[in-house]
């Protein structure tokens, strides 16, 4: 950071080093001319001397003897700079902090909690990855590279999905001729993707699927979002690496189904290089080092040669490298196809007084702005470049440059502004840099007492990770209506009790918008990986989890959700299930908590109900808008035991001093005991 010894020390000695400098020049042009060696020697000198002392030695006793005595008065104006160019660098000037108001116990509005929960996503991508591959890949030669979270308009508002795309993979191809990997319509394109309900499953614990099959048929449905029908599915140009491709005007149909026809080039394929010259079909074959291309009877004048097929070099091929693209593009269904979008990126590491944050590996900035998005059509290769961030002096200066290259965000189709989303790697960013500069005071910055960091989260595997930023459909306190929200969560470091919640919204009208909301330290709310050892330490789910093991099946847990509910915060957590590692997960219960209390059912409405009678034991019946849910029955032969064992774990705690195990047995004891008078038995 730039402080009191630069300014008042450093820059000095620049200046006077660069005066040395400029005296060492003269004297050996003196030199030159009178052919004498002492002026160039003695200013030689000078400037080894001078680049020790002014250099060197002088800052150090500024430092030593100006600033570490009173370091907190002499840099406090830096620090200041510092936080204030940093927070313009990384686009959190506009931040809005709001307190939360947490308390503990308040009363619930359990049916709110239930709407809060509707939006966000059950499915981790690994499980629906696992799924979809065994599911629909159908073919060794087709393959799913991800998955993305994203929502589309239904009849009663939005619906939160789950879109992947299938596309070719080259080496599952069994019999990889020429023609096979360059000509033949099913082996040089994808076949349309998968969307199901990112926030349902079917009775079976599987995703509840709105497009599925090869080709991809649409479920219609009351609960399936409008304009996710696949009736363009071909996808040409896509995330994986592809070899080149000669698309023929009439198609010749391949074993997806897909009917044959004349088609148009760059409307039903990209327009590519038409081969209609012997000369093309040389320089390809020589560029390409392929001769088939001047041999094959299958190429004719109306073919087009296609290639740079990914998308990430189709874009590179004209942005060039003033644009930085730190995450994955992803698909959106637009007019019956697939259309991808890629989040383009300014930087510099050039801009003054802001601090060194890493985009992506090995690359630090000091300055970014998250301000072009980019469509790239899966079926013609069409790249256009939006201008979201159009105050971005970087982009302004590369418009200039590149007139008629970026456009405004209003020639975007409609269809295509509903989907932008606010990026990962952009909050993420944001959220380091918000580890330290969420201080605001000179002297709470200096003394870096309340440093924050990401909590660590159980997903996939029994290991902590971060905390990974997720996408959700639900609504912030003091909010009237549902936002489509990124979320990331903040814990002091080597701490793990929640001290803040960072929202970025999506929506087309609020996009970008970034709330901080501050948790209270003294309440020390528990934080995720604080739940997750609640939901671990519980008897009952403790015991269904060793139970499913002890059988030979794979049990892991999805992401953490966190969202408010009036004053109090609730978190959500999946559970999946499969018989052996590479089978396909099912998705077997929901465990809901208060960060006190844990339940675990088969249903979330069910663990919402039961969460409720556990914390409230007069809490009602809830009606959901499917009508009541029936828990079921208490066995009253097997809680006794739970309970004493939960006695024993108390004295045992007791007998060794350990008074925080103690209360800790005795609070579960007490909700064991609470859920067993409140709910019927048998």
């Amino acid at each position: 950071m730039f402080g009191f010894t630069d300014a008042g020390a450093r820059m000095l000695a620049y200046n006077v080093l660069t005066l040395l400098a400029l005296a060492v020049s003269a004297a050996a042009l003196w030199t030159a001319f009178k052919n004498r060696l002492v002026p160039l020697m003695v200013t030689f000198g000078l400037l080894i001397t001078g680049g020790l002392a002014v250099g060197q030695v002088y800052p150090s006793f500024v430092q030593r003897f100006r600033v570490e005595p009173n370091e907190l008065e002499r840099e406090s104006e830096y620090i200041l700079e510092n936080m204030r160019f940093t927070k313009m660098g990384f686009d959190l000037t506009d931040l809005e902090r709001r307190e939360f108001d947490y308390e503990r116990t308040p009363n619930v509005d359990w049916l709110a909690a239930a709407a809060q929960f509707e939006g966000l996503p059950i499915w981790s991508p690994q499980a629906l990855l696992t799924t979809y591959r065994q599911l629909e890949a159908r073919y060794p030669y087709y393959e799913f590279s991800g998955v993305t979270v994203d929502r589309y308009e239904g009849l009663d508002g939005l619906v939160p999905v789950t879109v992947a795309v299938r596309e070719v993979l080259p080496r599952g191809i069994q019999d990889q001729n020429w023609q096979n990997l360059h000509l033949r319509d099913e082996y040089i394109r994808g076949m349309g993707g998968v969307v199901s309900a990112a926030t349902a499953r079917t009775p079976e614990g599987r995703p509840s699927m709105f497009v599925s099959g090869i080709p991809p048929e649409f479920s219609a449905s009351d609960d399936a979002p409008l304009g996710v029908n696949l009736t363009r599915p071909e996808v040409y140009i896509g995330i994986r690496p592809q070899q080149y491709a000669i698309v023929n005007s009439v198609a010749t149909g391949d074993a997806a189904g897909v009917e044959g026809g004349e088609q148009q080039p760059g409307v039903d394929f990209p327009e590519g290089i038409q081969l209609d010259s012997p000369l093309r079909r040389l320089a390809l074959a020589w560029r390409f080092r392929d001769w088939n291309l001047l041999i094959s009877g299958e190429v004719n004048r109306s073919s087009r040669f296609v290639f740079r097929r990914d998308v990430l070099d189709r874009v590179t091929r004209l942005s060039g490298q003033l644009l930085r693209f730190p995450e994955a593009p992803y698909p959106v269904i637009h007019e019956g196809r697939i259309v991808w979008i890629l989040e383009g990126f300014t930087w510099t590491s050039s801009f003054p007084l802001s601090t060194l944050q890493d985009l992506e590996a090995g690359r630090a900035v000091r300055y970014v702005r998250n301000s072009v998005k980019i469509t790239i059509d899966g079926v013609t290769g069409e790249v256009n470049f939006y201008i979201v961030d159009d105050v971005d002096p970087l982009l302004q200066a590369y418009a200039e440059g590149l007139p008629g290259l970026f456009r405004p965000l209003s020639d975007m189709p409609g269809g295509l502004r509903d989907h932008i989303r606010y990026p990962r790697s952009m909050l993420s960013l944001q959220a380091r840099v918000l580890y330290q500069y969420h201080q605001e005071t000179s002297p709470l910055f200096h003394g870096q007492q309340d440093v924050w960091t990401l909590p660590q989260e159980l997903a996939q595997g029994t290991t902590p990770v971060p905390y990974q930023p997720e996408y959700g459909l639900y609504r912030l306190p003091g909010e009237e209506e549902s936002d489509f929200l990124l979320t990331s969560v903040f814990v002091p470091r080597g701490r793990q009790n929640l001290t803040a919640i960072l929202t970025a919204s999506s929506d087309p009208d609020r996009y970008g918008e970034l709330v901080l909301f501050d948790v209270p330290v003294e309440d020390q709310v528990p934080g995720p990986r604080q739940v997750e050892a609640l939901i671990e330490q519980d008897p009952v789910i403790s015991q269904q989890f060793s139970l499913w093991r002890t059988g030979g099946s794979q049990v892991w847990t999805g992401h953490l959700h966190l969202v408010p509910v009036g004053r109090t915060l609730l978190y959500m957590e999946p559970v999946f299930l499969a018989a052996e590692e590479d089978a396909i997960p099912d998705l077997t219960r929901f465990v809901v908590s208060d960060g006190y209390r844990v339940a675990m059912e088969e249903t979330l409405q069910e663990s919402i109900q039961a969460l409720a009678r556990i914390a409230d034991a007069s809490a009602p019946d809830l009606i959901f808008a499917d009508g009541p849910v029936d828990l079921p029955s208490l066995d009253t032969d097997q809680w006794p035991a739970e309970a004493l064992a939960l006695l024993e774990v108390a004295d045992g705690a007791l007998r060794t001093g350990d008074f925080q195990g103690f209360g800790d047995a005795l609070d579960e004891l007490r909700a064991l005991l609470e859920r067993l008078s409140t709910g019927p038995t048998n």
